[in-house]
């Protein structure tokens, strides 16, 4: 497509590609910081605490690294082990496993990490790779990739708006973070001190604890089964068809293993199959609330039931007697999910068996304090869900904007000209 102003450009032409590298004669005494292909992860740079000296390094410690440079990962590419560095000082050195771009007069580099990110270049990309049996590049084909590239100050507003949703999203990923470490630790705090009748974390400095079969717990608290507070049955398919296609492509939603894990502690509606009628006569149908527990592979993982749901054999239906609640039970199964891993065989396959959930011993609050600790935990689990939705909005923002902006299909010239010309 042709883009009125903007040429096809190969990166040589952007920028320069490796320009310092470090000979064997450098000082073997020259301390820095070493950043290998690992130290990129999901587009963020981790430098190490710790600085290396040259004869400590490994051997493909080479390429020097400057701030404004761009770090893009000429092994296994696809990964987009790509970065823009920020970094002021210059004791930095990369492994040759990344080309280092350096972008030249008249060129931003953040436009270079931009265009270098995008479909374009993935699929030159893979055209380099295409009949290798080592996902690599190498510094020759990273100078020959073309870009389309746009005048000096429309690079310059193109950069600026995709690094303000960049923003967006590591505050957004960093406010995620941290919302999980308080719910981790509340959930901890929570299920095994309780809260008081003043709304307080009991501590046994402050409140009264017992010795039980489990450990400390709050006096208040007894210790009971899982039989005790809940049906505890399996999906059970009685012929276990697996894939056979009678059974399947229905009306019936059926949840499987990987549904839970992908929504772990979560209250889950999603399901990627289907029963029919014929399906329906050999699993078992479990009602909204239902906590599903997996039993194989990955020891149990839980989920709430939204809708009604048909299980496989894998997956345990845990439906809590009244007045216990539901979301506490399901906080105390994830808790205790350790000791119930602890308990499968140590097999290729492992799995546990009701025998094994059914005896598992809770600590457990009267019904009241059960509900309070849930409803605390739904509130923290709905912000932080409320955040990835946002999150997952604004990583879309970002794809449809790399999509219209980087091939030209939106301009940001108006932006430039109300803003006299010149970027911000």
């Amino acid at each position: 497509m042709s883009v009125e102003g903007w040429e096809i450009k190969k990166i040589d032409e952007l920028a320069l590609v490796d320009q310092e590298t470090l000979s064997e004669s450098t000082d073997k005494n020259f301390c820095f910081y070493y950043i290998d292909i690992g130290s990129i992860i999901e587009g963020n740079l981790l430098i190490p605490s710790n600085t290396i000296t040259f004869k400590e390094a490994p051997s493909r410690a080479r390429k020097r690294v400057y701030f404004s440079d761009v770090l893009m990962s000429t092994v296994r590419p696809n990964l987009k082990s790509f970065v823009y560095f920020d970094r002021t000082d210059n004791n930095y050195i990369a492994s040759t496993g990344f080309a280092v771009l350096s972008a030249k007069d008249g060129v931003d580099p953040r436009f270079i990490l931009y265009s270098i990110l995008s479909d374009k270049i993935t699929a030159q990309i893979e055209s380099y790779i295409v009949g290798s049996n080592y996902p690599a590049i190498n510094s020759n084909d990273v100078r020959n990739l073309q870009v389309l590239t746009p005048p000096f100050v429309e690079q310059q507003q193109i950069a600026n708006i995709l690094s303000t949703v960049d923003r967006a999203i590591a505050q957004t990923e960093a406010l995620i973070a941290k919302q999980q470490r308080i719910k981790t630790g509340l959930m901890q705090d929570l299920l095994t001190k309780g809260i008081d009748e003043n709304g307080n974390i009991r501590s046994e400095e402050t409140h009264e604890f017992k010795d039980s079969a489990i450990g400390r717990i709050p006096v208040e608290w007894d210790v009971k089964t899982l039989a005790d507070l809940a049906e505890v049955d399996r999906g059970k398919f009685t012929h276990r068809p697996r894939n056979d296609p009678k059974f399947y492509g229905g009306d019936h939603p059926f949840i499987q293993t990987g549904d839970i894990t992908s929504h772990i502690g979560r209250i889950v509606y999603k399901y990627t199959q289907t029963l029919n009628d014929r399906g329906t006569l050999v699993s078992k149908e479990f009602p909204k609330n239902t906590i599903a527990v997996t039993i194989a592979a990955n020891i149990a993982d839980t989920a709430i039931l939204g809708i009604s749901m048909f299980f496989p054999d894998s997956v345990v239906g845990v439906k809590v007697f009244k007045p216990n609640n539901t979301r506490f039970v399901e906080m105390m199964i994830r808790h205790f999910k350790p000791v119930l891993d602890g308990l499968a065989p140590q097999s290729a396959q492992k799995n546990i068996n009701l025998e094994v959930l059914r005896p598992l011993k809770i600590p457990t609050p009267k019904p009241q304090e059960q509900r309070i600790i849930g409803e605390l935990y739904n509130s923290l689990d709905s912000s932080q869900a409320n955040e990835e939705l946002i999150l997952q909005k604004l990583s879309a923002l970002k794809t449809g904007l790399m999509q219209d902006l980087l091939t030209g299909k939106v301009r940001v010239t108006p932006l430039l000209e109300n803003s006299g010309g010149t970027a911000p």
